[in-house]
């Protein structure tokens, strides 16, 4: 759940609407570092929760747990939806394994002790709460 500054919870446009400007700022960042820019399209609120969801399946992390985090009540569906994360790391090489590991030692320690760790690395991030009266079936 993304807040305004009243607390309330934000529109889905104006959560994508956010995401367009920080992409749009960050693309010449990224372009500039030899990094491929960030696809308007492609990247949205929901991948936010697959790549969470993803994560928490190649780590691993008690099924229960991530379901709960998920507003899933089954921790089978979570897990036979997200753990496909897992089995694509076998498909990946070079830059992108790196990456994919990169992410993975993220998400076993946490956002702050990664800032800490290395703040180089840009891997740090805001928490972000799912609310759970969100549809089991949505994934």
């Amino acid at each position: 759940m993304f807040a305004n500054r009243q607390g309330a919870r934000q529109t889905k446009d104006n959560i994508s609407r956010r995401l367009k400007t920080a992409i749009k700022r960050a693309n010449p960042k990224l372009a500039n570092a030899g990094i491929e820019p960030l696809s308007l399209e492609k990247v949205t609120p929901y991948s936010f929760r697959r790549t969470y969801a993803s994560l928490r399946a190649a780590l691993r992390d008690d099924p229960v747990y991530a379901a709960e985090q998920m507003g899933h009540t089954d921790p089978a569906f979570t897990f036979r939806t997200y753990a496909k994360a897992v089995r694509r790391r076998g498909r990946l090489s070079g830059a992108h394994l790196e990456a994919f590991d990169r992410a993975l030692e993220w998400a076993r320690i946490g956002p702050a002790e990664s800032a800490e760790i290395g703040r180089n690395a840009d891997l740090g991030a805001e928490e972000v709460s799912n609310p759970a009266s969100e549809s089991q079936e949505r994934h």
